[in-house]
């Protein structure tokens, strides 16, 4: 049935309401091939903490009391709890267990995750790795998560692995010997997918005889990809180009000159110091410093070192979105200096002059991990302390403020190497995905105000019905005196009201293919036709507490 008709039949129209090319070393400038990745203390550390490296066993047993299996549940105000989990302003949506991301079921541990969203549908998966394979998750509706199934590694068993995606394909790395790197086209294997499906790699990147690698990155903007801490470039900046053919990378060159790198963010430079505009920056964790890298013109900017020598471990961070600010943790610190969870900011606005590195300290002592940061809010992995999340009062003191956590481990927060391994914040439905070494894979909804009032809540896209239904947001945002007089619910976006509206219903009566109605038609709907109507993403973004757009 036509839904214009349909649309038309049950929600009857009333009268109107007035109110640059990169230069990259070649391979013959700079080829050093090693045949061991090079040492790497963090892991050294994690191994000595409980792993077996042959057998991979459970790093330890679950906390007592936690069960693997748990459903939505919402984080209680009164108690700071959902469930058995202490949690401030963070819901639990699901939970997958190990047993359940793998075809033979078995309870083997988890490591690095990532995400994908197939544009065309809005569709949404998570990527998790486990110790021999990695496991495809649809997670478009969160509450009710689909294993889809796993790719097996080439090899051997690794405790280690990470995965990033450009465009449609998944790139995994591993510090499994002879690995190299695996990838997937997501639309062709996924998309289809039957629950349990073995997955066949579609190709594998080997080229300038990369074997294994700790970290893979992705700048998804020029097609660069980078292996970190691999057999290959003296475990420094491995760089391969996947813009020409996403299936079949070509090696490009090395960044070796300051050794080995655990970890790195590379961008196409658009921040404030614009001798660098345009340019492929490097923000590289290089074990005791964060160094700074042209790798267009394949020289070190500056480096910056902080902290106690043999006593740290610069581990991963993530630039603020205004490029003025590098976020990053340390392993180590913890462990070795018996301190509190310390996260450091760097500011970076002048790339060539690095003032002194800034420390914040939170209540806990667990070992933070991995973070990543999406509309100026901090997302943590922090090992057996959890999700953790934080927003910046102010950047150049480093004064962060925790505001939202959900506590994956809750026997303890010392600093030891379990709980949390990573966070993906980065789905346009704003379900952040957590992966927990012995525990599986968790799903989230962050309620907090900070977190909801962001920029990227919709306007409606549909015009209001007053002035004859021919004005919008795009005319309410030149006019934001309309924003006090009912433009504040339909366009909060424009009017800066996400956290009153973001999530409620327009107030104002809106015109769709020529007629007008109300989101106040809901209003004793069957639940049945109402999905109907949902699934109009212009009446979905503008009924967004009928169409529930704040629960997905």
């Amino acid at each position: 049935m036509n839904m214009t008709i349909l649309f038309a039949h049950l929600f009857v129209p009333f009268a109107v309401f007035t109110t640059s090319l990169l230069h990259f070393v070649d391979a013959s400038d700079n080829t050093e091939i090693k045949t061991t990745t090079p040492p790497h203390q963090g892991c050294l550390q994690m191994e000595k903490d409980g792993v077996d490296v042959v057998k991979y066993p459970k790093l330890i047993k679950l906390p007592s009391g936690v069960s693997v299996a748990e459903t939505q549940t919402d984080c209680d105000s009164n108690t700071g709890l959902a469930g058995s989990y202490p949690c401030k302003d963070v819901n639990l949506l699901s939970h997958l267990s190990n047993a359940q991301l793998n075809n033979q079921g078995a309870d083997i541990d988890a490591n690095d995750l990532w995400g994908w969203t197939d544009t065309a549908s809005g569709r949404e998966f998570v990527i998790i790795g486990l110790i021999s394979s990695t496991a495809y998750v649809e997670i478009t509706d969160p509450v009710n998560p689909v294993y889809l199934g796993e790719l097996a590694f080439p090899g051997e068993s690794s405790m280690w692995a990470d995965i990033k995606v450009y465009k449609n394909y998944a790139y995994i790395g591993s510090e499994s010997p002879g690995h190299g790197i695996q990838i997937l086209d997501l639309s062709a294997n996924l998309l289809s997918a039957s629950p349990g499906t073995s997955f066949t790699e579609t190709s594998r990147y080997t080229g300038g005889n990369l074997g294994s690698s700790h970290n893979v990155f992705i700048n998804e903007d020029s097609g660069y990809g980078y292996a970190l801490g691999s057999n290959t470039c003296s475990g420094g900046l491995h760089i391969f180009n996947l813009f020409d053919d996403p299936e079949n990378p070509s090696f490009v060159g090395c960044y070796s000159d300051e050794g080995y790198t655990h970890d790195v963010q590379c961008i196409t430079y658009d921040g404030p110091d614009t001798r660098y505009t345009g340019k492929e920056i490097c923000f590289a964790c290089n074990e005791s410093n964060v160094a700074i890298i042209d790798v267009t013109d394949n020289t070190l900017i500056s480096k910056k070192t902080y902290g106690s020598s043999g006593l740290t471990y610069t581990h991963q961070g993530w630039l603020t979105e205004d490029r003025q600010f590098f976020v990053f943790g340390d392993e180590l610190d913890e462990v070795f200096k018996f301190q509190k969870t310390t996260t450091f900011v760097m500011d970076v606005r002048d790339l060539q002059e690095i003032p002194q590195i800034q420390k914040h300290k939170s209540a806990l002592r667990a070992i933070d991990h991995n973070l990543y940061i999406r509309d100026g809010i901090i997302y943590q992995a922090n090992y057996r302390a959890g999700l953790r999340i934080l927003k910046a009062n102010d950047y150049t003191q480093a004064n962060l403020e925790e505001i939202a956590y959900f506590d994956i481990y809750p026997s303890s927060d010392s600093p030891s190497f379990n709980g949390a391994w990573s966070v993906y914040p980065f789905f346009p439905s704003k379900v952040v995905a957590v992966s927990a070494i012995e525990t599986g894979l968790f799903l989230f909804r962050v309620t907090a105000e900070d977190v909801v009032n962001t920029n990227d809540c919709a306007d409606s896209p549909l015009n209001v019905a007053a002035g004859g239904g021919s004005l919008g947001c795009d005319f309410v945002s030149s006019n934001t005196e309309y924003c006090s007089s009912g433009g504040d619910s339909h366009c909060p976006k424009t009017c800066g009201t996400c956290a009153a509206y973001g999530c409620l219903d327009s107030e104002v009566d809106f015109v769709y293919e020529g007629s007008i109605y109300s989101c106040s038609q809901f209003d004793g709907l069957a639940p049945g036709l109402i999905d109907i109507y949902c699934a109009i993403q212009e009446v979905a973004d503008t009924c967004r507490a009928s169409c529930g757009v704040c629960d997905l």
